[in-house]
């Protein structure tokens, strides 16, 4: 294995921070967000009432529908709820945004 030039680590980081990437591979809300209404989703945003728990988020595309809780735009996803929600809408998870183009 080559170790990997210098140059080349800091293009990978700043490529990953373009894409809201962190060093363990997750995603950023708003970079997941912005990703599937680039592929024809729309989002319905449910809140819960205090004391009920934490409200979601409804994705809908070509009648199949996803969610995910409702997180700030800056808070970081779990790879397995990206892939999930990308299954569930139809979408190939491989494709997404970043470095290596997976989760």
């Amino acid at each position: 294995m080559r170790p990997v030039p210098h140059d080349e680590v800091h293009m990978i980081a700043l490529e990953a921070f373009r894409w809201g990437l962190d060093r363990k591979g997750s995603m950023e809300y708003a970079t997941f967000r912005k990703w599937l209404a680039e592929h024809g989703c729309r989002f319905d945003t449910q809140s819960e009432k205090r004391g009920e728990g934490h409200g979601t988020v409804t994705i809908h595309r070509e009648g199949r529908t996803a969610e995910l809780p409702l997180v700030g735009a800056r808070h970081d996803l779990d790879p397995r709820s990206v892939r999930q929600v990308c299954e569930g809408l139809g979408l190939d998870w491989s494709k997404l945004p970043g470095p290596e183009g997976r989760v």
